[in-house]
């Protein structure tokens, strides 16, 4: 069998889920769609990425509540949190082709610029306009 990002298909460690219960994995990854996709590598990173979910259920054939079952059961939330640049990245990215409010633009970039580490330019990043 395929190994996953959390462990082997016959580890049944107890994870906690969001509601502070446990989630047998050994039981999770027998019956999860997603587990036994054969895409499962490329799902968990398009979702850890910020992938649009309807972009995910499209081009992998996976449901809705499958992948959240998922992400919550081995831990795809905590590290799509670590990876909040990447959800900004997409933001400014799209700047050319959207009609974002100047605000929301200079705001993802501010947060991008403070988690990126370079403190200085979020000082010139106030200043930039959107449109020009």
């Amino acid at each position: 069998m395929k190994e996953n990002n959390v462990g082997s298909v016959n580890d049944v460690k107890q994870v906690q889920d969001k509601e502070g219960g446990g989630v047998n994995l050994g039981r999770h990854r027998a019956q999860c769609s997603i587990c036994l996709h054969p895409e499962c590598k490329e799902i968990e990173q398009r979702w850890i990425d910020w992938e649009h979910m309807s972009q995910i259920k499209y081009e992998y054939q996976v449901s809705h509540d499958a992948m959240y079952r998922h992400a919550h059961a081995v831990g795809l939330f905590e590290k799509r949190k670590k990876n909040i640049m990447r959800a900004l990245e997409r933001i400014i990215e799209k700047v050319m082709t959207t009609q974002p409010s100047a605000s929301a633009v200079v705001a993802a970039i501010n947060a991008y610029v403070k988690l990126n580490g370079s403190g200085p330019g979020a000082d010139e990043a106030q200043g930039t306009n959107p449109t020009s």
